[in-house]
């Protein structure tokens, strides 16, 4: 188990640059850590992704996507090997439900219209979310093309499960109005935030 370091002030000022790289040919567009703080990917307006080793301060794995491109990019349940993307492409807003070990799409989500905004995958069920300026948040089922669940804004939206808490929480930028899917929803205006509990159950 890699022991637990407690941050303090001179820890902090005592960090330095250990490595450089200039692997992107161009602005990188997307980073994530697996949860354990082991792995980094990247994604690029370049069309690249790599994937780093924390540990060996190494790249492991460079893919491309010509074809879509990659904006935004997640990590899936701690997992080196998958991920959730976000296409860069202006004319099909789509996710990609990516296997890294075999390079291949194991799963295309298309429902948003505008360009999206966030993903944020659940820390252990098989569902993401996803916002977009098309004003909606979508909540994904891995094994499903269409979305289970949507609340519908009233302007570009940003959502993310607690990585942390006992319970998921999906932060929603903007007015929204929230649909329950199968559990309980509890939820509090923050001015123009909306905070939501979700209970989650089947779906």
């Amino acid at each position: 188990m890699t022991p637990k370091v407690k941050l303090s002030d001179a820890l902090i000022q005592n960090l330095a640059v250990g490595k450089v790289y200039r692997d992107h040919k161009g602005p990188v567009s997307g980073m994530d850590f697996t949860y354990d703080g082991q792995f980094l990917v990247t994604s690029g307006e370049d069309n690249s992704v790599n994937v780093y080793s924390c540990e060996k301060a190494s790249r492991v794995r460079h893919l491309r996507c010509e074809k879509y491109g990659v904006a935004l990019i997640r990590f899936l349940h701690n997992d080196r090997d998958c991920a959730v993307a976000a296409s860069r492409n202006e004319a099909d807003h789509l996710l990609k439900y990516w296997d890294f070990h075999d390079n291949k799409y194991l799963r295309l989500f298309r429902s948003h219209t505008g360009k999206v905004t966030s993903v944020s995958p659940h820390p252990y069920e098989d569902l993401f979310l996803s916002g977009a300026e098309d004003k909606c948040v979508l909540l994904w089922d891995l094994r499903q093309d269409r979305p289970v669940a949507k609340i519908n804004g009233q302007g570009t939206t940003v959502a993310s499960f607690d990585q942390q808490g006992p319970e998921p929480v999906i932060i929603a930028l903007s007015e929204v109005i929230i649909w329950s899917w199968h559990g309980s929803v509890d939820f509090v205006f923050v001015q123009s935030c909306i905070i939501v509990t979700v209970h989650i159950c089947d779906v």
